[in-house]
């Protein structure tokens, strides 16, 4: 990380911006997709209030949805770098990057729909080659563009505006796309190895579907994400406030080394080893918050970023739980483990982009930020999560029918959680214009 603010002679670097417009409506859609079917699924339960409908909706359907969080983990490590060049190379760069990012996230919802509806099989397989070729694409792009940065950080001439050598957020995007290039490896060797529909055929399989993007990815690009922003502020801010408190980077340093650790213990094949992975993971929570100025935490954007922290060290802990305490205990894990994956990719991951867009809109528009919009997206996310994630949990404890009259209550939570994601929608798209 740099200090710019001990060499006077160096020049303010350019203010901070939003990223890509093309990009975040593409992160958008699959929040946006992924709850409205969320609340099709909770909805046709309460229609037809049957066991068999219920763990279908919650064990089978649910767990399509994991298909989307590859393409949400790649997109946050996406945007969370920074795209160098030219203007123009800029904007072309992110228009390729947006093309695959469509087509790749069309065909995923498309292949849902296929399994979901039994289309006729014969198309299925060409459909789900098709979004992890393009998964595949996007990953060896931007991994591709992470080795250039920093092979230019390397060998790049000094200057008065541009600091030279490897910074700790270079190697942490270098190392967080290589895991994104064996993630999208090992999705093709299990596309091309296991029968059609067998990627959701073993719990063992659909664990590693999902903790390849969720555990090895999405925490570091969000933490990256957090980094990145906190040091454009950081860079911009030196001229005007010298005083401005700077990061602990040992504590971030100690975060990139344990959440390294822990995802490879977290997706290697022996399920022992996931708790010490999931306690490296909790550490390396701890450290990356502790890494910034505590004046970060005060404004509604951090503090609602700090609660997205929670929620995921939450989540971890009932993953670590299920893999220690509960493994004979007499307990529904496929309802158990939805609701931890829920407060994981939903809970955690929306509220954490609700209070990153927070925190950009208080620094690029003070005077025209819609507080009142994302108060009540963050209200709604946190009641329909924490109900859903509730309501699963105790569907858990239950056996047989006793699972459906729980069950029936599911759209309490859902419904919130469409209408938050809408809310943001409508917010990112007036600051969007505010910003142009």
């Amino acid at each position: 990380m740099p200090t710019p603010h001990k060499n006077s002679n160096a020049l303010p670097p350019p203010a901070p911006q939003f990223p890509p417009a093309a990009l975040l409506w593409c992160l958008w859609a699959i929040l946006a997709l992924t709850a409205v079917w969320r609340v099709m699924l909770s909805l046709n339960v309460l229609v037809q209030p049957t066991l068999a409908t219920g763990m279908g909706a919650v064990v089978v359907h649910w767990r399509r949805l994991d298909q989307f969080v590859p393409w949400i983990a790649l997109l946050l490590l996406t945007l969370g770098g920074h795209l160098s060049g030219t203007a123009l190379r800029r904007q072309r760069t992110a228009r390729l990057l947006t093309i695959l990012f469509a087509i790749g996230i069309a065909l995923t919802a498309l292949s849902i729909v296929w399994d979901e509806f039994a289309l006729p099989e014969s198309l299925s397989p060409p459909i789900a080659w098709g979004a992890d070729i393009a998964l595949a694409l996007a990953a060896i792009a931007t991994a591709g563009r992470q080795f250039t940065l920093l092979i230019r950080a390397l060998y790049a001439t000094p200057s008065a505006t541009t600091p030279t050598g490897v910074t700790l957020l270079d190697l942490w995007r270098f190392l967080a796309a290589q895991w994104a290039l064996l993630m999208v490896a090992a999705m093709l060797y299990l596309r091309a190895t296991l029968p059609t529909g067998g990627l959701l055929d073993t719990e063992r399989i659909r664990s590693l579907i999902f903790l390849l993007p969720a555990a090895a990815i999405l925490p570091q690009a969000m933490m990256i994400a957090g980094i990145s922003w906190s040091s454009d502020l950081l860079l911009a801010g030196a001229r005007t406030n010298p005083a401005l408190a700077e990061p602990r980077l040992r504590a971030w340093i100690l975060s990139f080394v344990c959440i390294n650790l822990a995802a490879f213990l977290m997706v290697v094949p022996f399920q022992a080893l996931a708790i010490p992975g999931s306690i490296f993971a909790l550490f390396a929570i701890v450290m990356y918050l502790v890494g910034f100025p505590p004046q970060t935490w005060r404004t509604l954007g951090g503090k609602i970023v700090l609660f997205s922290w929670f929620l995921l060290a939450l989540a971890w802990m009932f993953l670590l739980l299920e893999r220690t305490l509960l493994v004979n205990a007499q307990i529904s894990t496929a309802y158990y483990g939805g609701a931890w994956r829920h407060l994981w990719a939903t809970g955690a991951l929306v509220l954490w982009l609700l209070g990153m867009g927070t925190l950009a809109t208080e620094r690029l528009l003070p005077a025209a930020q819609p507080r009142r919009a994302i108060q009540l997206a963050v209200i709604l996310m946190i009641a329909g999560v924490v109900l859903t994630s509730t309501l699963l949990f105790i569907t858990s404890l239950q056996q047989g029918e006793s699972q459906v009259p729980i069950l029936r209550a599911l759209p309490l939570g859902t419904l919130p959680e469409l209408a938050a994601i809408v809310i943001a929608g409508a917010a990112l798209l007036r600051s969007m214009r505010l910003q142009r």
